[in-house]
């Protein structure tokens, strides 16, 4: 009886045992295809949650403007992070919802004290029309240090907090 030959059989110079090595066993193959994560992309989300958060603060800085601090700003800006987070991370989970909390509270800060130099800069062209805004921003810390403004500032900046709060759990449900 002839020995099986499988170099012969298959043509290509290889036995069966050769095409092992070749083969990538069933976990590793899984393993090695993308997954899609309860997590989504972290950095890309965090990009959108930077990005939407800092159209909140456009439409927060035009209500302050407009005499107001609304509930309504820190929606904005806890739906701009969260919309944005979700645009570019595709999935938002515990850690982007972290992170989109984390930057709301620093755009909230940050909307306060851009309102407050753009309100700064308005008051001062009235009287010293060669004031520019960036002066208005740098120096905004020495107005904001007067006992008579700092009250306000704080109080802004804490209702700011407030509303975000109450404003994220709006957006929150809805997620």
């Amino acid at each position: 009886m002839d020995e099986f030959n499988t170099n012969e059989m298959n043509g290509a110079g290889m036995g069966t045992g050769d095409i092992d090595r070749y083969v990538i066993p069933q976990t590793e193959k899984e393993a090695m295809q993308p997954t899609t994560s309860d997590e989504g992309d972290l950095v890309l989300g965090t990009v959108g949650a930077i990005v939407g958060g800092l159209l909140g603060v456009g439409v927060w800085m035009l209500i302050f403007h407009l005499g107001y601090i609304a509930v309504i700003g820190g929606m904005a800006i806890m739906a701009g992070t969260i919309g944005g987070y979700k645009f570019l991370g595709k999935e938002i989970g515990t850690k982007g919802l972290i992170t989109c909390i984390v930057i709301s509270a620093i755009l909230v800060y940050a909307a306060n004290y851009l309102s407050w130099s753009m309100e700064f800069y308005l008051e001062m062209q009235k009287t010293l029309p060669d004031f520019t805004f960036g002066e208005a921003f740098s120096r905004l810390g020495e107005l904001t240090s007067l006992p008579e403004v700092h009250g306000e500032y704080i109080k802004d900046l804490v209702l700011g907090y407030v509303f975000t709060v109450v404003g994220a759990f709006s957006v929150l449900r809805k997620r």
